[in-house]
């Protein structure tokens, strides 16, 4: 798996004790730790403007995120691309959503099983079951279509 013999690791963890008193454990743990950190600074601008809907908000965020092809997650693997991926994708979704309270998992407090909606919701020519059988690439590339689909069905619907 690596190019480094036994005895090369072995030479290191003994450098690494004798130069700065960490074991190999110590290091990798104060490395966790400065990146939970330094993701925590970057992503605080993210909770304070999100405020309690921030795990929502960011969960849905992931979810599209990891939707999309691997080539093209490094562009939005940073703070800026959570806040562009979340105005220009999911933001429109879910704005007649609210979200789970505490500790309910996401999509409960709709009562959906997972292949079905309400007949009202029911997008014409596309059944929930048939975005769920797309791969995440499918999807991703016909998101715009199954959002417009979606959204166009949900403006037919009388109001009250």
């Amino acid at each position: 798996m690596s190019n480094y013999s036994q005895e090369d690791i072995q030479l290191f963890q003994g450098l690494l004790q004798e130069l700065t008193g960490m074991t190999v454990d110590d290091l990798k743990q104060g490395v966790e730790y400065v990146n939970s950190k330094r993701r925590e600074e970057t992503i605080n601008p993210l909770r304070e403007q999100w405020g309690e809907n921030f795990d929502y908000y960011l969960g849905e965020t992931e979810k599209y995120f990891n939707s999309l092809p691997e080539e093209r997650r490094a562009i939005y693997n940073n703070p800026e691309g959570v806040e562009y991926l979340f105005n220009t994708h999911v933001k429109n979704t879910i704005q007649n959503v609210q979200p789970p309270a505490a500790g309910q998992p996401p999509g409960m407090d709709m009562g959906l099983r997972s292949t079905q909606l309400p007949n009202n919701m029911q997008p014409e020519g596309m059944s929930l079951k048939d975005i769920n059988a797309m791969s995440d690439s499918e999807r991703a590339e016909n998101w715009d279509s199954i959002k417009a689909t979606f959204a166009a069905q949900q403006s037919e619907q009388p109001t009250n």
